[in-house]
């Protein structure tokens, strides 16, 4: 089993991942609002934006979002490589965030106990040797009420890239170079597309590894060089948050997760509806494959209260404000070279078109009729959903209004968020 120390040294030869985008959405309330929504808070124990937070293995670039989606929190950003964290905080002190504080830190060996609202960690426990050692330390730094948002890779996505990593691993000589086991990478890579009686697994990934060979080391390395891996289906995840003290809560991104976006025939989305959400899930990884959704996860404390659905009556009442854009910086070489502003919407002839709920992670397109502008404007200032409902009703059916709302809410579309619970 390979050790942290080569973890380690993985991440100080390419440090990961090669920063390209940072992004805010606006207004700053939304991202809180979406991580309460999604985890079903009420008033008494909503997240507000003064939050303490801990990002374990921050990589290059996730202290600097979420410094820049919660302005007011204060953040502990760590991570196990020196290289990595250099980075991150040169990146830093180019952006308008001042929240940030960076500490080298083995995840296993945090020494943090109840000390946060929230804990995010993407990408980083599936390279720990136990990475139960790794969600267990994250449980234990949470508050009782807190909430963790997590990443693991997904098995079918790094399905292809086991025998490369393999063939790798034999074909390179004891104390290679970084460089030297990366052009061997890079070797194999076109010695393997060419050959015409090789058939490798998921042809799109190589290929889509080929393309990024020279404008993106680091992920390449990061794929086909890692010393250390684990990979995770649905039940193999929820198995892991057991293990460390911790509960599902929410998908981060619901809709990815809802099998009627992935299949059409209507007896075996009948016949899967009678079954439990875990089961339907397990049922839309095993189907969709390559094109199964990221394991991101909203989880808290297995200990921690367990929040009903909102009812109608909350969610009349629930202040909701739409997404007024996302502000973005673009980075090249490590450095921050240019702002730019997507605007929430765009509307051209009959259609409405949405970069949605960047947000707490990497956003989707959305595409409508343009008649959903007016439900969507009527939020631009927070407002109760009732108030809108009761004014909008005159022009459109107040059910139809209900259904449009709520899917524009982030377990769907996510252009609206609420900015309290009541």
């Amino acid at each position: 089993m390979s050790s942290f120390a080569e973890v380690e040294a993985q991440y100080d030869a390419f440090p990961y991942p090669q920063p390209s985008v940072v992004a805010q959405q606006l207004p700053v309330a939304f991202s809180a609002g979406v991580l309460n929504f999604l985890t079903r808070r009420r008033a008494d124990d909503w997240l507000g934006a003064d939050l303490r937070i801990w990002v374990a293995g921050c990589g290059t670039q996730q202290a600097s979002m979420w410094g820049l989606c919660y302005p007011e929190a204060e953040i502990v950003a760590t991570d196990l490589s020196d290289g990595v964290l250099a980075i991150a905080r040169d990146l830093a002190a180019q952006l308008p965030v001042d929240n940030l504080h960076f500490e080298k830190q083995n995840i296993a060996e945090a020494p943090y106990a109840g000390e946060f609202d929230l804990v995010v960690s993407t990408g980083v426990i599936h390279h720990m040797p136990d990475p139960v050692v790794g969600a267990t330390s994250l449980r234990r730094a949470l508050k009782p009420t807190g909430a963790a948002i997590l990443m693991v890779y997904n098995e079918a996505h790094r399905i292809a890239l086991e025998p490369l990593r393999t063939a790798i691993g034999l074909l390179s000589p004891a104390g290679a170079s970084d460089d030297d086991r990366y052009g061997l990478a890079s070797h194999l890579l076109d010695a393997v597309v060419a050959a015409q009686r090789c058939a490798p697994v998921g042809q799109r990934t190589l290929d889509f590894l080929m393309a990024a060979r020279e404008k993106d080391r680091p992920f390449v390395a990061d794929a086909l060089l890692h010393p250390l891996e684990h990979t995770y289906d649905v039940a193999g995840l929820f198995d892991l948050l057991a293990a460390g003290g911790l509960r599902y809560a929410s998908w981060l991104y619901p809709a990815r997760w809802d099998l009627d976006n992935y299949l059409g025939d209507e007896a075996i989305l009948a016949r899967a509806a009678t079954l439990e959400p875990f089961d339907q899930w397990r049922i839309l990884y095993a189907l969709t494959g390559l094109n199964s959704p990221l394991l991101e996860v909203i989880a808290e404390p297995a200990d921690g209260p367990e929040r009903p659905p909102y009812d109608l009556e909350e969610l009349l009442a629930m202040r909701v404000v739409r997404s007024h854009g996302v502000q973005g910086y673009g980075i090249e070489d490590r450095k921050v070279v240019k702002e730019g502003f997507i605007p929430p919407y765009e509307v051209e002839g009959d259609q409405l078109t949405a970069q949605t709920r960047a947000a707490l992670g990497q956003g989707a397109n959305f595409t409508g009729p343009a008649a959903l502008r007016q439900v969507i404007d009527a939020f631009t200032e927070p407002r109760p959903v009732g108030e809108v409902v009761e004014a909008l009703s005159a022009s459109l059916p107040r059910d139809d209004l209900l259904e449009t709302i709520a899917k524009l809410l982030p377990c769907e579309v996510g252009l609206l968020s609420p900015v309290s619970a009541s």
